[in-house]
């Protein structure tokens, strides 16, 4: 249990780190108080969720997310809203608007059952890789 709490620490600290500079390209959001929110920034336009990931963004071809963050986009879109996920990696920050699945015949991402090793239990997720190709720079996201 103490490494998912330090997990949990490790996230919210770098969410306040990260905080202002997100609010450079989406203007003023709130940060959610809820550890398990789908999203940890919002206001009455956009939805964003940061991750720290210690590896360079290009290191494995794809960045993943929880598909439930993508399954509350989907609802999210229907009242207007435009949701982000910006990744902080060794080489920067990098995002990626959550969009349909597929442009055409390219998959944007898939999903693929997970088991991740939290040092005191491994936890199964369905997560969703998306290919870098479709993940931008932060500094040239343009809203």
């Amino acid at each position: 249990m103490g490494k998912i709490r330090d997990d949990l620490k490790h996230g919210k600290r770098a969410e306040r780190r990260v905080h202002n500079i997100l609010e450079t390209k989406f203007g003023k959001l709130t940060h959610d108080p809820d550890q398990f929110a789908n999203f940890d920034f919002y206001n009455d336009n956009f939805c964003v969720e940061h991750k720290q990931r210690n590896i360079n963004h290009d290191q494995y071809g794809d960045l993943f997310l929880e598909r439930a963050k993508y399954d509350k986009y989907l609802k999210l879109r229907e009242e207007g809203k435009r949701c982000f996920i910006v990744w902080s990696c060794l080489d920067g920050m990098y995002v990626w608007e959550f969009e349909d699945q597929f442009r055409g015949d390219d998959a944007v991402f898939y999903d693929e059952t997970e088991s991740i090793n939290r040092k005191t239990h491994i936890q199964s997720s369905v997560v969703s890789h998306v290919f870098i190709e479709y993940i931008k720079k932060f500094d040239a996201l343009v809203i």
